[in-house]
This record gives structure tokens, sequence and C-alpha cells, in this order.
């Protein structure tokens, strides 16, 4: 008799045993993602600091300094201007660094993390 009623409750033993272990595989899931994520937007805030503190603005900011320089008649002022200009650009990017982090990571889960994966 009593083997019967032992028979369910290992049932149910090894089926929620099963359970864990898929919640704990998608748990580790999705700390893999969570990192992978953190470590990419790292990686991309760099980058953008790159492209756009030295590359990109570079060319552009001299023309500029060339052209304001023009305008006041003195190449020194039009340097100076596009220097704090750049400055300031540089600073806000540093300001908002942690958010710009937090929204390359939001894209790279997005883009990694799929709905089948909640299934």
């Amino acid at each position: 008799m009593e083997k019967e009623n032992v028979k369910p409750m290992i049932e149910e033993i090894k089926e929620s045993l099963l359970r864990y272990a898929i919640i704990r595989m998608r748990l580790i899931k999705l700390s893999v993602y969570e990192k992978t994520a953190v470590i990419l937007s790292s990686i991309s805030y760099f980058i953008v600091v790159l492209c756009v503190g030295v590359i990109s603005l570079f060319f552009l900011f001299m023309m500029m300094a060339i052209w304001i320089g023009n305008m006041c008649e003195s190449v020194v002022a039009g340097y100076a201007i596009m220097c704090i200009i750049s400055a300031s650009m540089l600073l806000s990017l540093y300001i908002y660094r942690e958010k710009l982090k937090r929204w390359f990571k939001r894209i790279f889960i997005s883009s990694v993390y799929e709905e089948s994966d909640l299934q």
C-alpha cells in the first residue's frame, strides 16, 4: 500500500526537479546574455567616442575653425572656438557615458535574445 503512495510522490519530485533545471538553464542563459551585452556596450561606447572625438569631427572642425577664423579675421580665434565646441561635445559624452552604455546594452540584448527563448 505504501509503495503505491510513494510512486506519485517520486514522479512529482522528478517533475519539480525538471522544472527547476529548465528554469536554472534559462537563468544562466540570461546571465550570459547580460554579460555579453555589457562587454559589447563598452566596446561600442569606445568606438563611438573614438569616431566622434577623433576621426569624424577632426576634418569638419578644422574646416570650421578656418571659416570662423576668416570671419573673425583671426585664425587663432577660429581654432579656439572650435576647441571649446569639441571639448564640450567630448565632455557631454563623458557625462552621459552610463546612459549610452545602457542604451547599447538594451540594443544588444534585444538583438541577441529571441522570443523563442522564453518558451
